[in-house]
């Protein structure tokens, strides 16, 4: 019982996740750019003013936004 709940749930979030792959792929482009220029200006900016923009990681930049 236990491994058809496990196996629904990753099927769900395999579904979801490829949900999310079909439209993020379909966004216009200049769109996607305009979005992750303005990711890449938030992490680097503000109360982050003194990071080094070339050493900074994709994921501190989210973790950032996130927190926003």
């Amino acid at each position: 019982m236990l491994f058809i709940r496990l196996g629904m749930k990753v099927f769900l979030y395999e579904i979801r996740n490829s949900f999310y792959e079909w439209v993020a792929n379909r966004l216009p482009k200049k769109l996607v750019y305009y979005a992750t220029i303005r990711l890449g200006v938030n992490g680097t900016t503000g109360k982050y003013s003194n990071t080094n923009v070339p050493s900074v990681r994709f994921m501190t930049i989210l973790k950032r936004w996130g927190n926003k």
